[in-house]
């Protein structure tokens, strides 16, 4: 996994501008802490970069110019799938597989393993009785589990060549 670039010893964390939500939630999903960043495009992004040491994603050409302390990542690619795939290829890094699903996909928080007697009243009984392992997020307690989602996400990976899966 690529290093923070002031930190070695961390991993990378991005922030993508509000054109890229849909990029931030797929980098979550597969283990990269991603803040989306809904307001304009202006100062508050730059200062939360800095602050954060965070890798700045966007589409947007003119943004190359900003601070030199800010690694900026300009995307061409239109498609999420696309652009997953180019900003994979522009870092060198490979998600491992290890790392997935361990963000909130909504907001950014990491998830917590909670017991199976913890996800009752929060899950459908059919998911209650076909599930053992279950998480949760601490800050907008949403619960998540293994399920058929997981299979889907790994799929679309492997048809856009994005990871080498079983």
């Amino acid at each position: 996994m690529i290093k923070n670039p002031k930190n070695h010893s961390e991993s990378v964390k991005f922030i993508t501008d509000h054109n890229l939500g849909k990029l931030a939630k797929w980098l979550r999903l597969l283990g990269y802490d991603t803040i989306c960043h809904a307001g304009k495009t202006d100062q508050a992004l730059w200062r939360r970069a800095r602050l954060d040491t965070r890798v700045l994603l966007t589409r947007r050409k003119d943004l190359q110019w900003y601070p030199e302390e800010i690694k900026t990542i300009v995307l061409e690619e239109e498609t999420v799938d696309r652009q997953l795939t180019e900003l994979l290829d522009k870092l060198q890094i490979e998600p491992k597989k290890k790392d997935f699903f361990r963000y909130c996909a909504v907001c950014n928080t990491r998830l917590e393993k909670i017991g199976k007697n913890d996800a009752v009243d929060r899950v459908p009984p059919y998911i209650m009785e076909n599930h053992e392992h279950f998480y949760r997020c601490p800050s907008c307690l949403r619960v998540y589990w293994p399920g058929s989602h997981v299979d889907h996400i790994k799929e679309a990976l492997r048809r856009h060549n994005l990871l080498d899966l079983p």
